[in-house]
């Protein structure tokens, strides 16, 4: 519980525990405690990233937590800059696609243009994905639905 305040690995480790504790509370039916701990999460992140701002895994961080309490504009900043960071991060590219595809859909005056930023997060994921152990074949074969369906759909 208690963290040097100066080590960013260690407020970033704290900031992905906190950021599970909230989906487990959310899993639970207990928004309360969700918001408690996604916020305590941003917080170690934000404080992660001041630290050391090369750390793209405090970024990445941020922006699941950020989508998570539905700020999807910072949680898509905060996936660019880990992109930025670390341009071969599987999961930073992951996350961007889901919160592009999520604005497509909560911001249907410029759908067209998300639809065209989550296809191409989508196929960079697709791109990088076998070769980072995180990735199941499953989960590539459904990245690789994903494409075919935004591919399929109309341009607006």
């Amino acid at each position: 519980m208690h963290t040097d305040p100066t080590d960013a690995r260690a407020l970033a480790l704290r900031g992905y525990i906190a950021k599970t504790l909230a989906q487990i509370a959310q899993a639970r039916g207990q928004p309360a405690d969700r918001g408690k701990y996604a916020q305590e999460a941003a917080r170690l992140f934000e404080q992660a990233a001041k630290l050391n701002p090369s750390d793209a895994g405090a970024q990445n961080g941020l922006g699941n937590v950020q989508h998570m309490l539905g700020n999807l504009d910072a949680a898509i900043a905060a996936y660019r800059r880990a992109i930025k960071l670390a341009p071969g991060y599987a999961a930073a590219w992951h996350d961007l696609a889901a919160a592009c595809e999520a604005k497509m859909h909560a911001d249907p005056a410029h759908a067209e243009k998300w639809r065209k930023a989550a296809l191409e997060a989508w196929r960079k994921t697709y791109a990088l994905a076998p070769e980072d152990p995180g990735f199941s074949a499953d989960t590539i074969v459904s990245i690789g639905q994903r494409i075919h369906r935004l591919e399929g759909q109309p341009n607006r």
